[in-house]
């Protein structure tokens, strides 16, 4: 998932060397990402990971990211909880 993610980053910011991103890296001070660029990664993460994110999401470092990510990829596969046969 991180060198998926780091694809993204590189997207979002083609500038940005991404080659140090770790689940440790800070996205504000130290990937330098504003709120452009934050809805422009939850729009290339949501097409590239076939998730939805609810607006309300605050993350700090990109293992943030990576959690919430991988939750809601667990939640996609989850059969409904009130479905039957």
């Amino acid at each position: 998932m991180m060198e998926t993610l780091k694809n993204i980053f590189s997207l979002v910011r083609p500038e940005m060397d991404v080659s140090s991103i770790t689940r440790d890296t800070q996205l504000t001070q130290e990937l330098g990402l504003d709120s452009l660029d934050f809805v422009l990664l939850m729009m290339e993460i949501e097409e590239t990971y076939q998730i939805q994110f609810s607006g309300m999401e605050h993350f700090e470092t990109v293992g943030d990211v990576c959690d919430y990510i991988a939750e809601r990829i667990r939640e996609n596969n989850e059969p409904a909880a009130c479905s039957h046969p």
